[in-house]
Formats: structure tokens, C-alpha cells, sequence
């Protein structure tokens, strides 16, 4: 029996030092179910990509921001509301490996939200809700692509 855990141990080790290079190639791309935006989204918020440099928090941003606009039309909030729930999801979802690591980052949230939803306080209409969809779905697409 020592002699067949060996052979196996043996053969699993030879097959992954063989075929793991091309096991893990082309791992590069992630799908998380995004349709590729407007080139007029695109180019609003490709900028968030030379912002978030980590390929890893690239794809963990996108995932958030992803799941932030789909949940975002059950929101019943206004602006404010919106934000301080954007903020305390991301320091839940990613604690503090993101904290200060980001100049500008913060920044440009806050102006995507508020292009679509200006500056006074006000529930947000289907409309903001539905732009406000799109505008974190191409955040999300754009950190992927």
C-alpha cells in the first residue's frame, strides 16, 4: 500500500511540474457577467484603471462595484444614504487592505455619483438609480478590460 501512494504521490507531482504552466495560462481574463459598455461610458471611467494598479484589487473592485449596481434600484435612499452605504460595504468587504492605498479613489466615486445626482439632497428618481447602474457597471467593466 506504501509502495501505490508513492507511485501516486510520484505521478501527481511529475504531471503538475509537466502541464501546470498551461493549466494557468490564459487565466489573465475574469467574467463576472459584464456586457462591454458605450464607448461613451468607456471613455468616462477608464481613468479608474490608471488609478487601481493591483491586477488583484482590479478584480475584487470590480466584483463590488458590480454587485453594488445590481442591488442599487432596490435602494429606496437618497444620494447621501447611497454613499455612506457604498462606504461602510467596502470597509466590511474589504477591511483594511484598500485603506490609503488608492490616491484619488475616493474622489472619483464621488463625482460619478455626483454627476448623476447633483449636489442637493433628494431620493433618488428610476432615472439617477438607473444611471447610477450603468455608470458602476462600466466602473466594474473597466477594471476588467
Amino acid at each position: 500500500m506504501n509502495n501505490r501512494l508513492l507511485f501516486l504521490i510520484g505521478a501527481i507531482v511529475i504531471f503538475f511540474s509537466l502541464f501546470g504552466a498551461s493549466i494557468t495560462e490564459g487565466v489573465d481574463s475574469v467574467d463576472i457577467g459584464l456586457t462591454k459598455p458605450s464607448d461613451e461610458l468607456i471613455d468616462k471611467f477608464e481613468g479608474i484603471s490608471s488609478i487601481v494598479t493591483d491586477s488583484q484589487d482590479r478584480v475584487k473592485l470590480a466584483i463590488f462595484n458590480k454587485v453594488f449596481a445590481d442591488r442599487l434600484s432596490s435602494y429606496d435612499t437618497n444620494q447621501q444614504q447611497l454613499n455612506d452605504v457604498y462606504v461602510l460595504a467596502a470597509k466590511n468587504y474589504f477591511k483594511d487592505s484598500m485603506k490609503d492605498k488608492y490616491q484619488d479613489l475616493d474622489n472619483f466615486l464621488i463625482k460619478t455619483i455626483r454627476d448623476i445626482t447633483g449636489d442637493q439632497v433628494h431620493i433618488l428618481s428610476d432615472d439617477e438609480k438607473s444611471d447610477l447602474n450603468s455608470a458602476f457597471t462600466s466602473i466594474a467593466w473597466c477594471l476588467i478590460n
